[in-house]
């Protein structure tokens, strides 16, 4: 008891100095680039050329400044089809002009040097001016139905991952190795939706403190996801290489869950790492060898399943079935989650439209669904709850 409060401990406290070591580092990164006031970027669509000439833009936007006692002119302003620009205000020793910083427009962004700024598309009809800067909403006709039908997805699915999360936990019958690693899994999924929406409220989440660290922490949650079906993955190879070998067990939960830990620490700390800026290098890199290791680890066991199931001394143990359908629910598991992953990395290189954020919502609600059937469906949880029911009835009566 005492070994697993250690370990309990420890696996705590690399989260915390883990997400206070992601903090410092983004709260120091943007302190920097405070200071340094070097260039900024301002992205609009409009549909008025001649309204919104360059004169207007840079009047505008020093009104919204004037506030703060800053004045930009040195302003560059890219224009590009469909009637998209973008603002680019910068130091004057930085002699840098338009000839020689190549830009185009893509999926409503603009990429300048390869390098893409502000993944949406903006309106400068719907501005708002603040104090602190020039507060530029979402120009999208189909915002509001998109939202909507977001948060109705989003919370959906909480709550399907809520009771799915419950049931382990109340019924001690689901609370095997495979189930403990189905808590993890599904709490981690519950914090994934729930990042993506706090994410999702930022307007500008590349530009502040707090949206960048949820950032940061939506990529390791994404990673700790497929970490733990590799967890399961070992964890049914190892049962199976040492089937005829009793006496052999398996790691122990806990000893998992700190290499776990351990993994996502090391992982985040990568991330921290200037060069990998966003990340997107490292979380992809680490997710696709993964992804082969899960692929290898599927191929070897199911040969070993395949071989034990030809001898009848094994393939008529309750045993061998047990873990047979333990080791199909875990290959369920890691199918949907790369599904999932597929259509999402699919829609989100595709044109931003209605139909993108829609196709990306249901695949969350049918993620959900199904992984909610397919851990349930491990164990007759109908006749436990029944069950459950009838010994409290019991116990009323007397």
């Amino acid at each position: 008891m005492k070994s697993k409060t250690l370990l309990t401990i420890s696996a705590v406290s690399i989260y915390v100095i883990t997400i206070g070591l992601i903090a410092k580092s983004i709260k120091e990164d943007f302190d920097g680039y405070n200071n340094r006031q070097t260039y900024g970027y301002f992205r609009f669509c409009s549909d008025d050329t001649e309204k919104y000439s360059d004169d207007y833009l840079l009047n505008e936007f020093n009104k919204s400044k004037s506030a703060n006692g800053l004045k930009y002119n040195n302003i560059i302003i890219y224009r590009g089809y469909p009637l998209c620009g973008a603002m680019e205000f910068i130091h004057p020793n930085d002699n840098i002009t338009s000839e020689n910083r190549p830009y185009e427009f893509y999926r409503g962004s603009i990429y300048i040097k390869h390098e893409q700024f502000n993944f949406r598309r903006y309106c400068l009809e719907k501005s708002e001016y603040e104090i602190d800067g020039w507060k530029v909403m979402i120009c999208n006709q189909d915002e509001k139905i998109h939202k909507v039908f977001h948060f109705f997805a989003i919370s959906i699915s909480i709550v399907i991952f809520g009771l799915t999360l419950a049931a382990h936990i109340y019924f001690k019958e689901l609370r095997d190795f495979h189930g403990k690693c189905a808590i993890a899994l599904v709490a981690n999924q519950i914090l994934t939706y729930i990042l993506s929406t706090c994410i999702d409220l930022y307007d500008f989440f590349y530009d502040d403190d707090e949206g960048e660290i949820l950032y940061r922490i939506l990529q390791i949650s994404v990673m700790h996801t497929l970490i733990w079906i590799t967890v399961m993955m070992v964890h049914s190879l190892l049962i199976f290489i040492n089937y005829k070998n009793r006496t052999t067990a398996p790691l122990s939960f806990s000893t998992y869950a700190v290499l776990v830990v351990a993994f996502i620490g090391l992982s985040a700390i990568i991330l921290l790492t200037p060069v990998f800026r966003f990340g997107y290098i490292t979380l992809y890199t680490a997710c696709l060898i993964i992804s082969i290791l899960n692929i290898v680890f599927v191929l070897i066991t199911a040969f070993i399943v395949f071989a034990l199931s030809r001898h009848p001394t094994y393939s008529i143990q309750a045993r061998y079935h047990y873990e047979r359908k333990l080791f199909c629910t875990t290959v369920k598991l890691a199918l949907i989650f790369l599904v999932t992953w597929i259509i999402k990395f699919i829609t989100n290189h595709s044109p931003f439209n209605l139909m993108m954020f829609i196709t990306v919502d249901s695949m969350m609600l049918i993620t959900a669904i199904t992984i909610c059937i397919i851990l349930l469906g491990r164990k007759n949880v109908k006749t436990l709850i029944f069950e459950k029911y009838r010994g409290i009835k019991n116990v009323e009566e007397k």
